[in-house]
């Protein structure tokens, strides 16, 4: 099973990871960059969309997925009373497909 996500932390460098059991090298770095170039929205598209989407929030992580047939920016956002939110940005139509309030177990 092949695992793809592509990972931006809040004040860090975008960086694209493709979990894949027993292959790394220059094969992983082609497969992270065909996961990356299908994405019709960037990464800071989407993290602004979501953004918008939850009012007074910041990014606070940003994963790029395939979710049921579908590439999915996962975007974590915190607003300002410290509330933790999951949005889910279309990464082709820039279209917030679900969000969910994270809460603490």
């Amino acid at each position: 099973m092949k695992l793809h996500t592509l990972v931006l932390a809040a004040g860090a460098v975008l960086s694209v990871g493709i979990a894949i059991p027993a292959v790394a090298g220059p094969l992983e770095d082609r497969m992270e960059a065909t996961l990356a170039a299908q994405a019709r929205i960037s990464p800071a598209e989407a993290a602004e969309i979501a953004q918008r989407h939850v009012k007074d929030s910041r990014m606070v992580s940003l994963e790029l997925d395939f979710k049921r047939a579908r590439l999915v920016y996962e975007i974590e956002v915190i607003t300002v009373q410290n509330v933790a939110h999951e949005v889910y940005v279309d990464a082709n139509s820039g279209r917030v497909i679900a969000s969910q309030i994270e809460w603490d177990d």
